[in-house]
């Protein structure tokens, strides 16, 4: 009752197509606001976290999943942040992601940032305190998308965007305290 009242809400605000993804979004948030017992998302995380390759504005059932973005946007921000976001979309007359940039302390690249190490502490990295509420209850864990070994080593992972990835880095021999680490993007 909670996800679809909240679509009536969405309606009265900015029902067009560029903002499905957020209605989607932010009703399963929407849910567990309301009904914080029931936990119903719960049954949509694992879809999110092997998926990470979707972006977070697509349309289709991913964006059940994606609502995991809701939940950090609201834990760490406060739930008016949601509130702030569809203002947005209402006074754009659109539904598109980069407007969270204007919202969110910090900007969209940093809240997808975020998004990748709170969904990391999940399961059995769960730190309910810090991050997700539940998120000992959240079924399965992300891996890796890839591990490095080799040291020096030189590598690329491609991004789509609004995405994130892990990368597991194990040297031979573990790390030194003189060791460092150097990303570059191009």
């Amino acid at each position: 009752s909670a996800h679809e009242f909240f679509h009536v809400i969405h309606y009265s605000l900015f029902g067009g197509d560029s903002a499905v993804w957020w209605m989607e979004q932010t009703s399963v948030w929407m849910e567990d606001y309301t009904w914080d017992d029931v936990n119903d998302y719960l049954n949509y995380t694992a879809d999110f976290l092997s998926n990470r390759e979707t972006s977070l504005d697509a349309n289709g059932p991913f964006m059940y999943s994606a609502s995991l973005f809701a939940f950090m946007l609201a834990k760490k921000h406060g739930p008016n942040v949601i509130r702030s976001i569809w203002s947005r979309f209402r006074d754009s007359q659109s539904g598109s992601i980069e407007l969270l940039n204007s919202i969110i302390p910090g900007g969209l690249p940093q809240a997808v940032s975020d998004l990748g190490v709170w969904t990391w502490f999940t399961g059995a990295r769960a730190n309910p305190e810090r991050f997700f509420s539940d998120s000992p209850l959240i079924k399965g864990s992300v891996v890796p998308n890839d591990t490095v070994f080799v040291i020096p080593a030189s590598d690329s992972l491609s991004l789509r965007r609004y995405t994130f990835k892990y990368v597991d880095i194990v040297p031979p021999g573990g790390f030194s305290p003189s060791d460092s680490i150097r990303f570059g993007f191009f």
